[in-house]
Order: C-alpha cells, then sequence, then structure tokens
C-alpha cells in the first residue's frame, strides 16, 4: 500500500496531489480486501480469525455450562491454549465444565463455517451457468477434500458439520478433558497422529520401532478444523459420513450414540473405544449440546 505522509495536509499547495494519493491508497485497500474475501474458502481458517472475543481458560466459569444447557446458547469466544496446571484449583466436574466452555464454542464456529462452505458449494453443484472462478473454486475444494474433479457430487457427504457433542466427547477423551500432555504442549484436542520428520510431539509409551507422533497445532481452533476435516475426508470414517449423509436425505436425526460405532478406528481399542465414547456422551448428556447455538 502506499505510504500517505500525513504532513502533505498542511498545504494547501498540494491539496489536489495528496487526495489523489489518498484515494489511490484505499484503492489498494479495497482491491486487498476483495481479493482476501474471495479466497477465504481456500484454506482452513483459525477460529481467532473469525471470532472477535478472545479470553484465557483462567476466565471461563464453571457455571457457564449450566447457563449454556439453560438457553441454548454461548457465548463465541476463542481460546487459544490450555496453559500448564490450568485446572489445578478446579475439581472435577468443574474442571469438565470450564473444559466444555472453552472448546465448544470454538466446535461450534468451524460448524459454522463448514455450513457456508458447503451452501456455496451446493449452489454451484446444482447451477448450470458457472463462471470460472466459481469452478475454479470448486475444483480447489474438491482437492481439499480428496475427490476426484468428476465426481464432484461425493462433496456432499465429505463438506458438512460434525455433531458438536461427537466431536466434544471425543476431544473429552483424547485429551483428558484437556489434561493432556499433547493438549498442553501441543494444542492437539484429538491426538491426531503425523508421520512429518522433525514435527510433532513423540508419545511416551510409543511401540518400539514406531515413528507417529502426535501433531502440534497454533492454537486449539486449528486442532478443531483439523480434526473435522480428518473425519471428513480419511477414508476409516466413510461409514460415520456415509450415515451422516442417508440421515441429511431422510432428514432423520441421528443420535450421536449411533455415530459412535463408526469411530472404532479412530483408536487402537476399537469397540473399547466406542463403548467410552458412549460412557461419556452418555455420563454427560453431550448430546445437550447438539442445539446449542453461538450468541451473535
Amino acid at each position: 500500500m502506499p505510504r500517505i505522509d500525513w504532513r502533505a495536509w498542511v498545504s494547501p499547495k498540494d491539496f489536489e496531489s495528496t487526495v489523489l494519493v489518498s484515494l489511490g491508497a484505499m484503492a489498494v485497500v479495497l482491491m486487498v480486501a476483495a481479493s482476501l474475501s474471495a479466497r477465504k474458502d481456500e484454506h482452513l481458517p483459525t477460529m481467532s480469525a473469525r471470532m472477535a472475543v478472545h479470553t484465557t481458560v483462567d476466565e471461563l466459569s464453571p457455571d457457564e455450562i449450566g447457563q449454556v444447557r439453560r438457553t441454548g446458547r454461548v457465548s463465541a469466544v476463542t481460546v487459544r491454549r490450555l496453559p500448564p496446571g490450568w485446572d489445578g484449583s478446579l475439581s472435577p466436574p468443574q474442571r469438565k465444565a470450564v473444559f466444555a466452555a472453552a472448546v465448544l464454542p470454538l466446535i461450534l464456529a468451524e460448524n459454522t463455517r463448514i455450513r457456508e462452505t458447503r451452501r456455496r458449494m451446493i449452489a454451484l453443484l446444482g447451477s448450470t451457468n458457472r463462471r470460472p472462478g466459481d469452478q475454479r473454486w470448486l475444483t480447489s475444494l474438491a482437492k481439499r477434500y480428496g475427490v476426484d474433479e468428476g465426481a464432484l457430487s461425493e462433496l456432499t457427504r465429505r463438506v458438512d458439520t460434525v455433531p458438536p457433542s461427537v466431536a466434544l466427547t471425543q476431544a473429552a477423551v483424547e485429551s483428558a478433558w484437556g489434561t493432556s500432555r499433547f493438549a498442553i504442549e501441543g494444542n492437539a484436542l484429538f491426538g491426531q497422529w503425523t508421520t512429518a520428520s522433525g514435527t510433532g510431539l513423540v508419545p511416551s509409551l510409543r511401540d518400539a520401532g514406531a515413528s507417529h507422533k502426535v501433531r502440534k497445532y497454533p492454537s486449539l481452533a486449528h486442532s478443531v478444523a483439523s480434526y473435522m476435516h480428518n473425519l471428513n475426508t480419511h477414508r476409516a470414517y466413510t461409514g460415520f459420513r456415509a450415515r451422516r449423509w442417508y440421515a441429511r436425505q431422510a432428514r432423520r436425526w441421528v443420535d450421536a450414540h449411533d455415530y459412535a460405532a463408526d469411530l472404532a478406528a479412530y483408536s487402537q481399542r476399537r469397540q473399547h473405544y466406542v463403548d467410552t465414547l458412549r460412557r461419556v456422551l452418555r455420563d454427560n448428556r453431550m448430546t445437550d449440546f447438539d442445539t446449542v447455538r453461538l450468541k451473535p
């Protein structure tokens, strides 16, 4: 952007040229803004870019979740990380409540982003008069979701939201309610693996000869976005996506306990993992959050 020397405003002689420079600067700003807007779906955004209110976990009250259950609304806040010892003065029920208050808004915000992308995608897939820019956007979306360009209808199964109860339950189980080393040191709420060299956290109980690590993230929101993208793209969760798609087609509600059956591949414990998810779902009334919305 051209740099404007505001001292020029004191000189009437240069008023006209100063106005022209100012208008040129404004034009550049508008062009950049338009470019960013057109490209906003090309990469997974951070929640801090989408949500205006930032807070820390110690500013959240354990009473918040009770109010969320009563009103069906949760404040749109962003907690970037869980610092060491964040739960030190909290009882187990309080720790669960604060964890839910921190993570639920991130889940709902990412679902909102996916929902917006899906609406645009559905509209374009049903259009017979796509502009070149629209087609490029669809092509980019297909690539990001691992879909061949000749099978764009598969996107309707993949670009979709994840039930908040499922996401929050898996975050709780995988991160020990936000107290695991991976959650504290790497913002990793869902224990996703990586084999990339030089990245990630090495599990202390990793089998001899294994090379996987737990992926690290810049923020908790990045972890949420990565987890949802994983469920929406990995072949291990084809059953999850199929159940969700058929439910949408039939306009039928599917309970989170049924979705848990499709997530056995998420853990080496398989059915024991499914049983754990279902117990946490039930004992903590996680399905209460499936109808919760972010406050404006």
